[in-house]
């Protein structure tokens, strides 16, 4: 599978793109090149997508897991611009900023099977893993980066 470079700019109504590259060593050039002189805040950043992702790729379900493996939340989403694996991560909710919660995100084609893959992911984290926020967040960067 194919990877482009998107070259972009700026944050939400000011988002935007200035460029796509067929290699990371182009965009990176033409990032240098951008940035040369703009503010601290105006700098350009590189974006990576996969090219013709398959469409086994395209929905996610984000689940969101509370200590006692509760479903706290459930989205989902279409997207054809990653095909890159997702990570589980711990969060603060909006609904619930005192008490961490996992969120594992799968891309099934199915809520019930993301559930059941996430209810796993959860279990296995926290047989490993003490609810710890801080701690769990610190393993999971660590396997991510492995």
């Amino acid at each position: 599978m194919a990877t482009v470079y998107i070259v972009t700019h700026g944050d939400y109504s000011d988002y935007s793109i200035l460029a796509a590259f067929s290699t990371r060593e182009m965009a990176e050039r033409f990032v240098a090149a951008y940035n040369q002189g703009e503010s601290y805040y105006d700098k350009a950043d590189i974006e990576e997508y996969e090219l013709d992702c398959p469409p086994d790729n395209w929905v996610t379900y984000t689940v969101w897991f509370n200590e006692a493996g509760d479903v706290t939340y459930l989205s989902r989403s279409v997207s054809a611009c990653s095909c890159a694996p997702i990570g589980p991560r711990f969060a603060y909710s909006y609904r619930d900023r005192e008490a961490a919660q996992l969120v594992i995100e799968e891309r099934v084609d199915d809520e019930q099977r993301a559930i059941k893959a996430a209810h796993e992911k959860w279990a296995a984290i926290k047989a490993a893993v003490p609810w710890n926020a801080d701690k769990a967040l610190e393993l999971l960067t660590k396997a991510r980066r492995e």
